[in-house]
């Protein structure tokens, strides 16, 4: 029999940070990918989602703004 591959499952916060990461460009994607051991691809989503969710997370829609 042939060993399965895990899949991966990370956390919201280490998305996060690696998204964060990426959005500084301190370092490149592909370096990033070494580091935390994933693919550019996967960074790169994160990162679009971090920055398409963070207003709604900053400012909800259900709670007053001070303006």
């Amino acid at each position: 029999m042939s060993k399965q591959n895990k899949r991966r499952n990370f956390d919201g916060n280490f998305k996060a940070n690696v998204a964060l990461e990426a959005i500084e460009e301190k370092m490149t994607l592909s370096d990033l990918a070494v580091k935390h051991d994933i693919f550019t691809t996967q960074i790169t989503d994160w990162k679009k989602e971090f920055l398409a969710n963070a207003g709604s997370k900053l400012f909800p829609p259900d709670q007053p703004h001070l303006v």
